[in-house]
């Protein structure tokens, strides 16, 4: 059995896609707003929770509000994002979403 402790969080920006070659999607070269939401995992090995998620939140927050939060991230994308804090966070797992609809995961090797 494997055991991870998970946090969520989530954080306003604006962000675009200048490259964007898609006809349907091509409004997203313009600088567009999102609420970008953040789930973040670590694995375990008991349960007396060697990370405690609490602590784990407020590191990880204090970092979105001088990085990302209420930022133009430019051309950062969410993959650009997970792979950031998943680095800087060492986690074994990260999902973005815009808007708490469509985004990506990450996991680490």
């Amino acid at each position: 059995m494997k055991k991870f402790v998970t946090i969520r969080t989530q954080f306003p920006a604006v962000h675009c896609w200048p490259d964007c070659n898609i006809p349907s999607v091509g409004y997203l070269v313009f600088p567009h707003r999102h609420l970008f939401v953040i789930k973040m995992s670590w694995e375990v090995s008991d349960n007396n929770r060697q990370i405690e998620f609490i602590s784990k939140k407020q590191d990880v927050n204090k970092y979105i509000a001088k990085h990302f939060y209420d930022k133009d991230l430019r051309s950062m994308s969410c993959e650009d994002i997970a792979e950031k804090l998943l680095n800087r966070f060492n986690a074994d797992s990260i999902s973005v979403f815009e808007d708490g609809e469509n985004g990506c995961e990450i996991f680490k090797d």
